[in-house]
C-alpha cells in the first residue's frame, strides 16, 4: 500500500488579525506590547513568524504570553522566535495549542489533574465535581500560559524558571504542583461557594482579584504551598506518558496508510 499525504491546512493567514487583537491584552499592565509599546512590533513579528512556520497550527491565543516573556529576557527577536518554536513543540505545551487541530491530549492532562486533586484535595475536588466544574474550565488556561496570564510577572517568572529547569517531565510536573497549590490556597473560598463565585475565583476575575492578591500572589506563600505538594512516581510516569508527538498532528508529516 502506498502512503498518502493528507492536505495541509494553512491557518497562518487567518491568524494575523487575531495577533493584532491580542497584543494589547498581553501583560497590559506593562504597556510594552500593545499599541505604541516598545516591543509591540517585535512581538507581532515573532508571532507572525511562528504562524508561518507552523501553518497547520497558525497563531493560537495564549502564545502571545509565551513570546512576550521571552522578549522580556532575550533582546534578539530571531532568537525569541527560535526559542518560541522549540518551546511550543515540547510534549507538554504542544497539546494545549493544537485544540483546533483535533488534538485531545490536553484532555488527558485534564483527566490526570482531576485524579491528582481527588487525592490531594478531596473535599475541594468533590465540591468542584458537584458543580460540574472541570479542569478544562480553569486548569487548561493556567497551564497553557504557564500562569503568565494569572500571576504577577515576578512570581510567574519563578514558576517559569522551575518549568524550564525541570526538563520535559519535571517541568510539566511543576505546573501540576503549582496548580494544586493555587487550589489549596483558595480552598476556603471555594468549598461551599456557588458555581458563579467559584468560577470567578478560578478565572481570577477583577471582582475577586483581592483574594488572589492576599492568598496567591505572595511568592513566599505560593512557593511554600508548592513545596508541600508531592507527586508520586506513578503520577510522574503518567505525566510522561501523556506527553505527545510534536509531529503527530501535522498532516504533511504523517502519512495516512490505507489498509
Amino acid at each position: 500500500n502506498t502512503p498518502q499525504l493528507l492536505p495541509s491546512p494553512n491557518k497562518a493567514k487567518e491568524s494575523m488579525t487575531v495577533i493584532d487583537a491580542d497584543l494589547n491584552r498581553t501583560f497590559p499592565q506593562m504597556k510594552l506590547f500593545g499599541d505604541g509599546g516598545h516591543w509591540g512590533d517585535d512581538l507581532r513579528c515573532v508571532l507572525e513568524a511562528f504562524a508561518c512556520h507552523r501553518p497547520d497550527l497558525g497563531y493560537v491565543q495564549g502564545m502571545s504570553y509565551i513570546a512576550a516573556m521571552l522578549l522580556l529576557h532575550i533582546p534578539d527577536r530571531y532568537m525569541v522566535f527560535q526559542c518560541l518554536a522549540n518551546l511550543l513543540v515540547k510534549g507538554y505545551l504542544f497539546p494545549f495549542y493544537t485544540i483546533s487541530s483535533g488534538n485531545e491530549n490536553y484532555l488527558q492532562y485534564c483527566d490526570l489533574f482531576t485524579r491528582i486533586i481527588s487525592r490531594q484535595l478531596p473535599a475541594l475536588a468533590q465540591h468542584l465535581d458537584q458543580l460540574d466544574i472541570t479542569p478544562i474550565m480553569y486548569f487548561y488556561p493556567w497551564a497553557q500560559t504557564i500562569f503568565l496570564k494569572y500571576l504577577p510577572a515576578s512570581t510567574a517568572s519563578r514558576v517559569w524558571d522551575n518549568f524550564l529547569a525541570g526538563g520535559e517531565i519535571g517541568g510539566t510536573a511543576f505546573i501540576f504542583r503549582t496548580s494544586v497549590a493555587i487550589l489549596f490556597l483558595l480552598a476556603q473560598d471555594i468549598i461551599g461557594a456557588p458555581m458563579e463565585t467559584v468560577m470567578l475565583l478560578l478565572q481570577r476575575r477583577p471582582s475577586v482579584l483581592h483574594i488572589w492578591e492576599k492568598k496567591v500572589y505572595d511568592e513566599r506563600i505560593l512557593f511554600g504551598a508548592i513545596e508541600k505538594i508531592i507527586l508520586s512516581k506513578t503520577t510522574r510516569l503518567n505525566i510522561s506518558q501523556v506527553n505527545g508527538d510534536v509531529f503527530e498532528y501535522h498532516p504533511r508529516y504523517i502519512a495516512n496508510v490505507r489498509r
